[in-house]
């Protein structure tokens, strides 16, 4: 058995729940909790993505001026790619769950200043293959803002009460603080800013 964020291999001793039929562990190393059994991809909270877009693009213009190419992976229906372009950025959207493309003739040279992530890494089996694609089409110095929960404030003991850790909405990891900025390390991006417990600034390098 590896974590599939630290991949570090625990032969199946960490720690087990049992949820609507999925295995729960918690890495001993790491304390990301994860199901190694793949879950059908799934947006969760639209309403709750639409309604803080605002703010994220607020963020991102400590760190991008306006103008910057952002692109928006995993942008459901394009609601921000729409919020960043009216703010004055160049803005493009992907979802691999229902291979959407915002704007639809996206040109495979494009190289971004940014990229923004929301409610997106909990939902990769495999973050690795995701941030080394990301990675080609950034600038030296792009930054790359990511937002999720972290396993760090959820109770495992409590795991079947945990709204967050469900694989009837596609949560297959859910990383550790640790965890994430260690990964992007090794995949070229260094920490930047923790703007909160749930957002993270990463630049890459």
């Amino acid at each position: 058995m590896k974590c599939l964020a630290c991949n570090v291999d625990f032969s199946g001793t960490g720690r087990r729940k049992l949820k609507k039929g999925f295995g729960y562990y918690k890495c001993p190393e790491c304390g990301s909790i994860f199901t190694p059994k793949a879950v059908p991809l799934f947006n969760d909270n639209p309403e709750e993505r639409v309604d803080a877009n605002p703010e994220r693009v607020k963020r991102l213009s400590k760190f991008v001026a306006g103008g910057s190419k952002v692109l928006d992976f995993g942008c459901r229906d394009g609601n921000l790619v729409k919020v960043l372009f009216e703010e004055g950025y160049l803005s493009h959207g992907v979802d691999i769950s229902n291979n959407n493309a915002y704007p639809s003739d996206l040109p495979k040279a494009v190289v971004f200043d940014a990229v923004v992530m929301v409610e997106v890494v909990e939902h990769l089996k495999s973050l690795g293959a995701v941030m080394n694609g990301i990675k080609k089409v950034c600038k030296k110095g792009a930054i790359i803002m990511i937002e999720s929960s972290f396993s760090d404030w959820i109770d495992f003991d409590k795991v079947k009460d945990e709204l967050y850790v469900n694989p009837e909405i596609g949560h297959q990891c859910i990383f550790s603080h640790t965890a994430l900025i260690g990964l992007m390390k090794d995949y070229g991006f260094d920490l930047l800013e923790e703007i909160n417990r749930n957002v993270f600034i990463f630049e890459s390098v």
